[in-house]
């Protein structure tokens, strides 16, 4: 009945569209007046292509949604279905604004096709892992509060539009790098993939932003380097080293009357990384060197 608050099945538990049914076009928006009640426990609609805005809100005992067919998932489809914990939606592209927000049993999700995931679309769920090998588009606060969210995988290419605390409290220990078909790269790809998000200006560690890490994500160890600088000319005394050697071990040795009997670096402060010369005595002709490396 338009204009309720329930929905019409109350009982409901079960619910699967047999396969004979060749196309359901869209299953509608459940904000005014719920299509499945709270009581439903399964989905099962292989032929969904759409899926409207709040369909399974607040559907608490909801364990099982399979949309084999589905391509998009409206805002808050499943929004706070606390008991959510199997999903299939291997044929997703968009993921709408806090679509699975407060889902806390959903531990382990996998879009092979999505590339758009929206605003706070997993915020404070009970993520521990996740594959979006095809995602260019991550949404403001997406993945917000997952404090168990220790492992990601992402395509070879970075996504193109990450916003703001996409991941603030999660636990990000793992940043596995995929091919499209979600198999992890190896060799020159992943090589050439690490470098490609390790690139990405992600506000950590100011404009190099070369610290192996992507948003707080490691991608790579960071790279020992042996630097060499012959006759410089500088005016201060520090030299700049860039962030993905902060933890490295250095050698650096330079040649050249500015430098006298040489010198030696020690501590290092927040980003731009900066070591110190040792020797005082040279620093009126010391002049700060970014290293390309």
């Amino acid at each position: 009945t338009p204009g309720t608050t329930d929905s019409p099945f109350t009982a409901l538990t079960d619910f699967t569209i047999d396969e004979a049914v060749t196309t359901v076009a869209e299953i509608p928006s459940g904000n005014t007046t719920p299509i499945f009640p709270k009581s439903i426990v399964t989905v099962t609609i292989p032929q969904a292509i759409e899926m409207g805005w709040a369909t399974f809100r607040n559907c608490s005992k909801l364990t099982t949604a399979t949309f084999d067919g589905a391509t998009s998932i409206g805002a808050e489809a499943f929004h706070y279905c606390g008991a959510l914990k199997n999903t299939s939606f291997p044929k997703v592209m968009t993921i709408g604004k806090e679509a699975f927000y407060g889902s806390s049993s959903l531990t382990g999700v996998s879009f092979p096709e999505a590339t758009t995931i929206g605003e706070s679309a997993f915020y404070s769920t009970g993520l521990t892992s996740a594959s979006f090998p095809k995602a260019t588009t991550i949404g403001k606060e997406a993945f917000t509060s997952n404090s168990k969210f220790a492992n990601l995988k992402l395509g070879a290419t970075p996504p193109t539009s990450v916003g703001e605390y996409a991941f603030s409290g999660c636990k990000k220990s793992s940043l596995t790098l995929v091919d499209a078909s979600g198999k992890p790269l190896v060799g020159d790809p992943l090589t050439t993939a690490q470098a490609a998000y390790d690139a990405v200006l992600d506000g950590e560690t100011g404009s190099t932003d070369i610290d192996g890490k992507w948003y707080g994500w490691k991608v790579r160890e960071p790279i020992a380097c042996t630097c060499t600088l012959s006759a410089p000319t500088f005016i201060d005394d520090s030299i700049k080293i860039p962030d993905n050697q902060a933890s490295a071990t250095h050698t650096l040795s330079a040649s050249g009357p500015a430098l006298g009997g040489g010198c030696a670096m020690s501590g290092h402060s927040t980003a731009p990384v900066i070591y110190s010369f040792a020797e005082k005595q040279t620093q009126k002709t010391l002049q700060r060197l970014a290293v390309q490396l």
